[in-house]
């Protein structure tokens, strides 16, 4: 780590923010990404495997509700 900061020209600040390891930015509010791509497109997180064990084979809706999912019902 140390052969960084002696090969590189760095500013003294980012030298500082490395070092220390702190946020180089601090949100007083926060935020969710939401995937806006076509609803064939989106990717999208599956149910648990307990949860798919119980599905009979031929139940197609394997995906855990989303946001977008929220907001559309």
């Amino acid at each position: 780590m140390e052969n960084v900061f002696l090969n590189a020209q760095m500013s003294k600040q980012l030298t500082i923010y490395l070092i220390f390891s702190l946020p180089l930015h601090h949100a007083s509010r926060s935020f969710q990404f939401m995937n806006t791509s076509l609803e064939n497109e989106r990717a999208f997180i599956l149910k648990p495997s307990h949860m798919l064990k119980k599905l009979s084979p031929t139940i197609t809706n394997i995906q855990c509700p989303s946001l977008i999912n929220r907001y559309i019902n």
